[in-house]
């Protein structure tokens, strides 16, 4: 009976962890210190393999013990992601151009103020260059 009873409450707090989180495709513009500037990717019903980046503009701030890293090369057998050293003062957040990178990250909702907890840095190659 007590076994039940603790393993529903861990599953119980496993569910709040997530509600409470938050992950989507973004574009990073600036990051400045524990702080990233992004736009977010919606889908794009036009296009469904590219999305649409929104106007507003959102600037959160990065936990101090927060994932950052590189997404490992696609396919089936998808390599996994491997960190960035340096994290956000690493030469791939100090040089961002116009364009800004693709990443996908992740948020916790402490109090609404919606800490990045995870940065997962996707592509960058270039197709037929």
């Amino acid at each position: 009976m007590m076994r039940r009873f603790v393993l529903a409450a861990v599953c119980v707090a496993f569910t709040f962890a997530i509600a409470y989180s938050d992950t989507f495709n973004v574009r990073i513009y600036k990051a400045d210190g524990n702080k990233v500037t992004y736009k977010k990717v919606v889908p794009d019903p036009d296009n469904a393999k590219k999305g649409k980046i929104e106007d507003k503009e959102y600037t959160s701030t990065v936990a101090a013990d927060a994932v950052i890293e590189k997404a490992g090369k696609g396919g089936k057998k998808k390599a996994p992601a491997e960190p960035i050293e340096g994290g956000l003062k690493s030469e791939t957040f100090s040089k961002i151009d116009e364009k800004g990178i693709s990443a996908t990250i992740t948020t916790a909702d402490d109090a609404g103020k919606g800490n990045i907890t995870k940065i997962t840095v996707k592509g960058g190659g270039k197709k037929g260059a």
